[in-house]
């Protein structure tokens, strides 16, 4: 049977598979959740905190060996497809020289302001890019400052 968790509970079960098999510990106002979790065996309680158990992994999608982040949490972090805009955007950003915001808005075909909200939004959020720039006499030249994740 798969077990029914309102997105409380997948939050609380994703902390503890990501730390593995150290307990957590769990605010006051979360800890009616987890109270309700342990009633189902999914997490156990221990003077230091809760731990995940094995029901635990597999409601969320993790092995028990597995200790990465679970399929659960929206903050997973992924490469883009090679042929898409965000690759292509990575790329130029990848170069040693870095690109303007013009620069991305020619290669992409989109909007500066949009350029702009990729780098701020998906590319953080989504892809695990972070960026570092400096003003240039062409205009900010933007480059990743930490790799993007694996496919």
């Amino acid at each position: 049977m798969t077990e029914v968790l309102s997105p409380a509970q997948q939050r609380l079960l994703a902390r503890a598979a990501a730390d593995g098999d150290q307990a957590i510990t769990v605010e006051p106002e979360a800890r009616r959740t987890a109270s309700a979790l342990v009633k189902r065996g999914l997490l156990a309680a221990s003077a230091d905190g809760f731990s995940i158990t094995g029901a635990g992994r597999a409601a969320v999608g993790v092995a028990d060996n597995d200790k990465t982040e679970p399929a659960c949490n929206g903050s997973t972090q992924k490469a883009p497809r090679p042929d898409s805009k965000a690759a292509k955007v990575i790329d130029l950003l990848g170069r040693p020289e870095g690109s303007t915001v013009a620069q991305l808005s020619l290669a992409t075909g989109w909007l500066p302001h949009s350029v702009r909200g990729f780098m701020a939004g998906a590319l953080k959020k989504k892809h695990g890019v972070l960026l570092a720039s400096k003003p240039a006499e062409g205009g900010r030249v933007y480059r990743i400052a930490s790799a993007p994740a694996a496919a």
